[in-house]
């Protein structure tokens, strides 16, 4: 159970972030104030179960960064200067080679793959895709400035994008030295193998993934 000093701390906790529970409907909001209680006992027991809801796909690393604000301007295939090793030209074929929009400051983790899937496998078991992706500025920045992020010695990093309403994946990694990224579909029926220790960083959202 949790301790009296604890108590206190979460609800000033949920006080502070109170700003996320604007997503609520009306409805839902509503159904809150009047049954609290219950409310309350659906966190807990979600809580309490949050390992055991993941499709069990990844693992928790304890690595995370709060992205600064961005402008979306840099895109990954201008980005000759930190991919040095090989940019793919699908990023210009599909035509992937277009600003994003501004985002604010945007806490990411990365996770590891625990278990064999597409792509669409184990993004899916994250949640809404739609609050997975980033901005290919947000991917630049962290490739440049926490590299401790991501897994470089040889094999793959993955990052969501979204273009023009279609979900794709960009592949980093490092080979001979270089830096490399490759434009992959989200829906791609390549089954990718855990045992590579493959690493996603997406943003840091209520997913429930063990701890390590």
């Amino acid at each position: 159970m949790a301790t009296e000093q604890q108590v206190p701390v979460i609800v000033a906790r949920f006080v502070e972030h109170q700003s996320g529970f604007a997503s609520l409907t009306t409805e839902d909001g509503q159904w809150v104030i009047q049954n609290t209680v219950e409310a309350i006992s659906l966190f807990v027991e979600a809580v309490k179960n949050r390992a055991k809801t993941v499709a069990g796909y990844f693992r928790r690393l304890g690595l995370s960064v709060t992205i600064p604000v961005t402008t979306g301007k840099r895109t990954i295939a201008g980005a000759r200067k930190v991919f040095t090793g090989y940019i793919d030209s699908d990023f210009t074929n599909w035509g992937l080679d277009v600003p994003g929009e501004a985002k604010p400051e945007t806490k990411v983790e990365a996770l590891e793959l625990t278990k064999d899937g597409t792509f669409k496998d184990f993004f899916t078991s994250l949640g809404d895709l739609d609050k997975l992706v980033m901005t290919d500025d947000q991917i630049i920045w962290v490739v440049e400035n926490r590299s401790d992020l991501l897994i470089m010695d040889g094999n793959a990093n993955f990052f969501l994008k979204k273009v023009n309403g279609e979900f794709f994946v960009a592949l980093v990694n490092r080979r001979g030295g270089g830096l490399r990224v490759e434009a992959w579909l989200l829906s791609s029926d390549y089954v990718w193998s855990a045992v590579y220790r493959l690493r996603v960083v997406v943003p840091q959202v209520l997913c429930v993934v063990p701890q390590s």
